[in-house]
């Protein structure tokens, strides 16, 4: 199986569900040579105050459905962060816009294998 020094995963982890999420982290561990560096982009968290002022609904406490399809699981940056832990460190964590987007919420995690 070939290894690598570096990974990008970007609005993927925080799409699916929560299993899938957790064995696509541990498969990401199995390709990454000892000490590879990884990026993960994910999405926005969206904190209570928010939620409830927009009346939005999320499904098993944390997952935002519309039309019937996964959008969004809903974590912070320290839910995300004891993800993690089993595989990797977490080196940087920097927040960012898409085009267009006023406020710089998207994360971007930088992982360092153990």
């Amino acid at each position: 199986e070939r290894q690598y020094d570096g990974l990008i995963c970007s609005n993927v982890l925080d799409v699916v569900p929560t299993e899938t999420a957790k064995a696509i982290l541990e498969g990401l561990s199995r390709v990454a040579t000892p000490k590879a560096i990884l990026v993960i982009g994910l999405n926005y968290f969206i904190p209570e105050d928010v939620i409830e002022a927009k009346g939005i609904k999320l499904e098993n406490g944390d997952c935002l459905f519309i039309d019937g399809v996964l959008r969004m699981v809903n974590r912070s940056d320290e839910e995300w962060k004891s993800m993690f832990e089993p595989y990797f460190d977490v080196e940087g964590l920097d927040y960012f816009a898409w085009p267009n987007e006023k406020n710089e919420t998207r994360r971007l995690f930088t992982l360092r294998k153990h």
